[in-house]
């Protein structure tokens, strides 16, 4: 369960009731909606249940220091406010194919949308680099009272992905910095038949000097890459190739620029107003939008993408 500010909660209520939730009990007088159901599960074949409160503020400093950190809180006078969602498990088939499109169809916006040219790549790791990798899994994993070789197969290729998702930050600043230029991408972690990691990735040139093939490649240090250009006549092959993967497995994992394909600052707008991912002009926040772990509390903004697609 997640507490928000009731405002908040208004505000998400409002529009999944424009969307389609239904209601399940009319508050007081001024009260509004108190208890709506929302099902945006799609074709997902085991949907997971979740509830979404609101919460007023009262005179109790630590209650509302609590509130606005969403952490779970007892409302305090008059009814509840409930969004009680079915949200997918992102486990199923259904779920995996609908996460695949919808990330194809980002890619492809972000493909048309781009103001240069897009690279398409591949980054693999050496064999002292993959190493090198699950050691510093492993000790981090031990700091959180976990063992590594313990884990199943799913949770160490997690493991060993948060532990390379650093390297991968420091490879996207190196190309800034050499080059100059803004780019937006997006990068897919798939395992190997070995369960080793490695990445398929789209480069997007935004402003600036185009971004050369021989810095692509200097500046990943962890072992192989090859990068080639995208044709710039509509052919979208790419965004289907790193998508594809998406599909294949849950441990899939997926890293892009903060509303890559979209740049809506509301999803549940979007959700409302827009059958698929818009073009988006804002270019001017580079900061990562990383694919959450699991589902907790509130829907995600690929939760409450699907409705509209009805995937």
């Amino acid at each position: 369960m997640t507490t928000q500010h009731l405002k908040a909660w208004l505000q998400v209520a409002g529009r999944a009731y424009a969307a389609g939730a239904t209601v399940q009990s009319p508050g007081g007088p001024g009260a509004g909606l108190t208890r709506l159901d929302w099902n945006i599960a799609g074709r997902c074949t085991a949907p997971v249940w979740r509830e979404y409160v609101g919460a007023a503020p009262t005179i109790n400093p630590l209650y509302n220091r609590m509130l606005r950190r969403g952490k779970e809180v007892h409302a305090h006078g008059g009814p509840p406010h409930v969004l009680e969602l079915n949200v997918r498990c992102r486990q199923c088939e259904n779920c995996l194919h609908a996460r695949s499109v919808l990330w194809r169809s980002r890619a492809i916006t972000e493909m048309r949308a781009a103001l240069g040219r897009t690279w398409f790549g591949t980054l693999t790791l050496s064999a002292q680099a993959q190493f090198q990798m699950m050691l510093q899994a492993g000790a981090r994993t031990r700091r959180r009272g976990s063992d590594f070789q313990l884990l199943t197969p799913a949770a160490q290729f997690t493991a060993r992905h948060q532990q390379i998702n650093r390297e991968l930050t420091l490879w996207l600043k190196r190309i800034r910095k050499e080059s100059g230029s803004k780019f937006r991408y997006i990068l897919v972690a798939e395992a190997h038949k070995s369960g080793l990691p490695h990445y398929h990735t789209l480069i997007h040139e935004c402003e600036g000097k185009p971004i050369r093939h021989s810095m692509l490649k200097k500046q990943w240090k962890l072992g192989f890459s090859d990068f080639k250009l995208v044709a710039q006549d509509g052919d979208t092959r790419a965004a289907y190739y790193v998508a594809k993967y998406l599909a294949k497995s849950a441990t899939a994992r997926v890293r892009a620029s903060q509303a890559y394909g979209g740049g809506i600052d509301d999803i549940s707008q979007f959700i409302c107003e827009n059958p698929s991912p818009p073009i988006s002009d804002d270019n001017k926040n580079e900061n990562s939008y990383v694919e959450p772990m699991t589902i907790k509390g509130s829907p995600s903004r690929d939760d409450l993408f699907i409705l509209s697609n009805g995937s």
